[in-house]
């Protein structure tokens, strides 16, 4: 099956006691708690439940690998456009736009393997600076 919990940061830390550290409402925190920690719980895992992350991921690259044929098959086989097709491709190209905007929103696994913060890196200004390189 595949699961629609959506498991979002809540801008939670760790102090130097262990204890969660909630930073006061600001402008980073509204975005710190659309974070989307992209893990289920051992227990739907071990139903063989998927994140719809991932769900999302592969759905994507098919997309891609589609659309990587299709474009230059098109250009060549129709020389000119229909209603249908431009339709058809503004659609791909939203579903890729709304793909490259959820992609500062999903955390990554902590690269420093420093656990003693979180295994996820949800700070949304990091996830962003990792993805544009």
């Amino acid at each position: 099956g595949i699961s629609c919990n959506f498991n979002v940061a809540h801008g939670h830390r760790f102090d130097e006691h262990g204890h969660f550290e909630v930073p006061e409402n600001s402008f980073r925190n509204f975005f710190q708690k659309l974070v989307i920690i992209p893990e289920l719980q051992e227990d739907k895992k071990a139903k063989g439940h998927v994140h719809w992350v991932e769900v999302w991921d592969l759905c994507m690259t098919i997309l891609l690998f589609i659309i990587a044929y299709y474009v230059p098959w098109a250009a060549v086989v129709w020389k000119q456009e229909d209603a249908t097709r431009r339709m058809g491709m503004s659609f791909i190209n939203i579903l890729f736009t709304v793909d490259m905007f959820l992609q500062f929103f999903i955390a990554y696994a902590n690269p420093n393997g420093d656990l003693s913060r979180s295994m996820w890196e949800t700070d949304p200004s990091t996830i962003a600076k990792s993805y544009l390189g």
